[in-house]
């Protein structure tokens, strides 16, 4: 049975323990707050460069493939797709690393199924991690980790973001990546996050517009067409088709006409498109996987905070209970002692009387 002693270790322990969750939680908490504000600053200029640049995909998709120039890779070759895996540097962090190591796993089955179909034979992923958690998980899975790239997504800046989307972007023109692809957590509402993917290059339209929404635009996007069309069918008979993003046939030979028009140098401007929709993506990625990050860290420091405070209340009762056990017991020892004392005294009272 355990001490007193015993259980003071255990409280002292769990006290410890509490403060440096309790101060986690708090660092987190500022650091969180200060990155969604970054983020918000931030976001109508990001959401702007990725419509922009969707807008553009979609209507002259021979504007960016003769700017981009990304040489490709042939049905036999090597097809390289480059995962960015957005992880912590730090552990502490609930289920954050969890999920994007997950997604990771998930989406590199889809890509490969995709790729399959469409004649690759050689199919090789790359998972550059940026924070230092999961490098061991996804070696053990059998996948190439990229062990010389290192961007720690702590405290984003844009300049540094820029950096990074250079480096992708030469990968993607020099031919050492085919597709390239971010994996992160942003977050959904105010207490939580969701893991999802984005393909940077080549340009996918469908999810810019998809991924500048949140998840319950979307959900509630996807409520309205439902019911749009099941109004129709009602009131008409006739089943209505529709697509939750609008598609371009990219095998016409014809692009369609711009909703805007480009004056002076068109491959100038073009090109700064490019650069500006790769800057704006990379920095409001590293910022939301950055407020993510900070929010499931103080969302597992509180709750580990309350458990400490659970364990505390707990031993605090058992060194109570433990503690008027022995108090009982004193007293019972005492009293017995007194009434020994009396007896032996009453009897020595009866034996000289």
């Amino acid at each position: 049975m355990e001490q007193v002693t015993d259980i003071n270790k255990r409280i002292r322990s769990i006290s410890e323990i509490r403060k440096i969750t309790k101060a986690m939680g708090l660092i987190s908490a500022v650091k969180m707050r200060d990155s969604r504000d970054r983020e918000a600053m931030a976001h109508p200029f990001i959401t702007l460069s990725a419509v922009t640049m969707a807008e553009l995909a979609k209507r002259s998709p021979r504007l960016l493939t003769q700017q981009l120039k990304f040489p490709g890779a042939g049905k036999q070759e090597r097809y390289t797709v480059d995962l960015y895996l957005l992880t912590g540097d730090k552990g502490l962090s609930g289920t954050y690393n969890v999920n994007i190591l997950s997604l990771a796993e998930r989406l590199v089955e889809i890509i490969r199924q995709k790729l399959s179909q469409q004649g690759y034979e050689d199919i090789f992923f790359r998972m550059k991690h940026c924070g230092k958690i999961g490098r061991d998980h996804m070696t053990r899975a059998g996948f190439f980790v990229d062990e010389s790239f290192s961007f720690s997504i702590d405290t984003p800046t844009y300049y540094r973001s820029m950096d990074l989307a250079d480096a992708i972007l030469d990968d993607m023109q020099s031919g050492e990546a085919s597709e390239v692809y971010m994996v992160y957590c942003r977050l959904d509402t105010a207490i939580s996050i969701e893991a999802l993917y984005t393909r940077l290059l080549p340009i996918d339209a469908e999810g810019m517009l998809w991924v500048t929404k949140t998840k319950h635009e979307r959900e509630e996007e996807n409520k309205q067409r439902k019911k749009m069309a099941s109004d129709v069918a009602k009131a008409t008979g006739i089943r209505s088709h529709h697509e939750e993003v609008e598609t371009v046939d990219r095998q016409t030979d014809e692009d369609l006409m711009l909703p805007f028009v480009i004056e002076g140098d068109q491959e100038k401007v073009i090109s700064y498109l490019i650069g500006t929709y790769l800057y704006a993506m990379v920095y409001g990625i590293f910022t939301e996987a950055y407020a993510s990050e900070q929010l499931s860290r103080m969302t597992s420091m509180e709750g580990a905070t309350k458990n400490a405070d659970v364990l505390l209340q707990k031993y605090n009762r058992e060194r109570n209970r433990f503690r008027q056990k022995q108090i009982t017991t004193e007293l019972t020892e005492i009293i017995s002692g007194a009434e020994a004392i009396i007896s032996e005294d009453e009897e020595d009272k009866y034996a000289n009387n």
